[in-house]
């Protein structure tokens, strides 16, 4: 018996127990579109959990920088705040910059 003759053999007696290519296919579809939902879900659940958790975050965040702003801007600079606030109100600050020639920029 030849090696073709040989293989010719085997594949016939194993092609019984090979399940048929449509139920194969169909297990296939099933498992595929399976794994997409899963992801799918996976993939809503990462994005609602960052939203959660960055939202708050990105909130609080907000909050505590304008409170800084409006609680602590006059004691950056507590000698030269004060009036240098008082001259922008008055839109007087060329009075402030003679006033105070050290802090200014040329």
């Amino acid at each position: 018996m030849s090696v073709e003759e040989e293989l010719r053999a085997a594949f016939a007696r194993h092609e019984a127990a090979t399940p048929a290519a449509d139920q194969l296919r169909d297990k296939i579809k099933t498992a595929v579109v399976r794994r997409k939902r899963r992801r799918v879900i996976a993939s809503a659940a990462v994005a609602v959990l960052a939203v959660g958790t960055a939202l708050p975050v990105a909130i609080s965040g907000l909050h505590q920088s304008y409170a800084a702003v409006d609680s602590s801007r006059e004691r950056i600079y507590p000698q030269v705040g004060p009036s240098l606030y008082d001259a922008l109100r008055r839109d007087d600050l060329a009075s402030w910059v003679a006033a105070h020639p050290s802090y200014v920029l040329k």
